[in-house]
């Protein structure tokens, strides 16, 4: 089985750096609002609370922001070359109790509709952005209304920066969960790890993320080419990647990092709603993400996954909360 290139796991650091420090700091700089955020950064990087800023300028853009509800943001990453999203999350950003939740879903989740008008019931998450014509506003509509959520803004992402910026941020270590060994001459990919701790760079960090099944003659039973065992290693390496690097991230390297994201972004986020959420984003525990994987069960061929509702509903009402 060919694999697709794709990954879920630099989307929550992409959120953040969006929401948290990139747009702001290149198109406000010089202003009041970049001032309040240079203090909060500080403060973060030296471990003390985040200043209030006092000015009657940053209360007219800050104050009256963050008495509303939480919103969702809708987060996918696609092949560089194709235009199906491999890695899709959903983002709740709390901004009453600071709390992030992310559920993963997985790109092989049928849907309820015929996307590709082939009269077969069998389309997939990862075919909706490519189908909506790459409109991130239809996108989140459809995904809003399979999942019954309201979701406020999307953030799609190609693949061109990720290895950069793990080697940037001196790479992830990572503890393997089970044997990889998986080879695609057609592709020239060749994947070797074994289990337990190592050390990655872009380059590794990129295979391991993108492995879901083992070479046929390998006796490897943790691996069964689903999804699911993929966004495990794939939430666990979010978190270690938060765990290590979170301070190095808003170190001196930070403008490069952001220059990458941002050349190959696109989101529907107005940048001056960026600066409103800043200073209430910047408060939350990045350590304390709660990760939640889209409720679903496998069909006989254990790669197309059907959605289970009524878990869907409650984990909805419970952690995705949001206006449009």
């Amino acid at each position: 089985m060919a694999i697709k290139k794709f990954f879920m796991t630099f989307t929550i650091i992409v959120f953040c750096f969006l929401i948290g420090a990139g747009v702001v700091l290149i198109q406000v700089l010089n202003t009041a609002e970049a001032k309040a955020i240079d203090d909060a950064l500080d403060a973060i990087e030296n471990d003390i609370d985040i200043p209030n800023n006092s000015s009657e300028a940053n209360d007219s853009v800050f104050t009256p922001y963050f008495a509303i509800e939480p919103f969702n943001t809708l987060l996918m990453v696609k092949d560089k070359v194709g235009a199906n999203t491999d890695a899709i999350m959903l983002v709740n950003m709390d901004t009453i109790s600071n709390k992030i939740s992310v559920m993963s879903i997985p790109r092989d989740t049928i849907v309820s509709t015929d996307l590709n008008k082939d009269k077969l019931d069998n389309d997939i998450m990862n075919m909706v952005y490519a189908n909506h014509n790459l409109d991130i506003e239809r996108t989140i509509e459809y995904i809003g209304n399979e999942l019954d959520c309201n979701i406020k803004y999307g953030v799609v992402m190609n693949l061109k920066a990720f290895r950069e910026i793990i080697n940037q941020l001196g790479g992830v270590d990572f503890t393997v969960p089970a044997l990889m060994d998986y080879d695609d001459p057609y592709q020239d990919l060749h994947i070797f790890f074994e289990p337990g701790l190592q050390h990655f760079n872009g380059e590794e960090a990129e295979k391991l993320l993108r492995f879901r099944r083992n070479n046929d003659d390998v006796t490897e039973s943790y691996w069964n080419g689903s999804d699911l065992n993929r966004i495990k290693v794939q939430q666990d390496f979010i978190q270690e990647l938060i765990k290590q690097k979170t301070k190095f991230i808003y170190g001196a390297k930070i403008n490069s990092i952001i220059q990458l994201i941002f050349d190959n972004l696109n989101t529907n986020i107005p940048s001056d709603e960026i600066v409103k959420y800043l200073p209430e984003v910047l408060k939350a525990d990045l350590n304390n993400i709660e990760f939640i994987t889209l409720p679903t069960h496998d069909t006989i061929d254990f790669i197309h996954l059907v959605p289970e509702r009524d878990a869907i509903e409650k984990i909805i009402k419970s952690n995705f909360k949001g206006l449009k």
